[in-house]
């Protein structure tokens, strides 16, 4: 009996020892990032929390305390809210489409007032120095601004591994920023046995 323990012992030992070091071999393959997502990034964006993400970024830009937004939000002049936009190529793309209804509707409900929908492109403007108010249609809005004085303003950057939103309260008279909130979501990818990919996300 004791021989042939010893001679299962070995034989077990073998497949152990052999799969041991091919689990180290894919642990160290070149040119392979930890964490890195090979999951297209639509997929990624598609399994953020949005809701939470856009109920804080408007609950501070609303200035909300104790759940009420200050009395100069809260009257019957709408808010002049464009779609949330690429940072890069100024255009929302299906990330910033998804994000703009989410985000007016968060708006409507924390800062108590109407939400007037306007055109980024036409309407506003991004320079170094911070967003503007200036376009071909900009003496319109300077027109309405004693009805219309606050634009809430968002825009979304990427990156391989996170996605950062900002959004401005911008003082349609003077173009001036008067309020900013942001959040970051960064990711965190890990191959399951079964072929399938866990997302880890974390919002900052």
């Amino acid at each position: 009996m004791r021989l042939i323990l010893a001679g299962m012992n070995k034989v077990r030992m073998i497949p152990l020892f052999a799969a041991s070091i091919f689990l180290m071999g894919c642990a160290a393959q070149p040119g392979k990032v930890v964490g890195h997502c090979a999951m297209p990034t639509d997929r990624i964006l598609s399994r953020i929390d949005l809701k939470q993400m856009m109920d804080e970024i408007s609950s501070e830009v609303c200035q909300v305390a104790g759940g009420v937004a200050p009395d100069h939000y809260r009257s019957s002049h709408p808010l002049l809210v464009p779609d949330v936009v690429d940072v890069q190529s100024y255009q929302p793309h299906a990330f910033g489409l998804a994000a703009s209804e989410i985000f007016r509707e968060s708006l409507h409900r924390n800062c108590r007032t109407p939400i007037k929908q306007v055109e980024m492109a036409r309407d506003f403007s991004l320079t170094p120095d911070g967003l503007m108010a200036l376009s071909r249609d900009s003496s319109v809005l300077r027109e309405q601004s004693a009805a219309l004085p606050v634009a809430m303003v968002a825009t979304y950057s990427l990156a391989p591994d996170r996605l950062t939103v900002v959004a401005r309260a911008v003082r349609i008279t003077d173009s001036v920023i008067t309020h900013m909130a942001s959040r970051e979501v960064q990711w965190r990818c890990t191959p399951l046995l079964t072929g399938e990919t866990d997302i880890t996300f974390m919002m900052k």
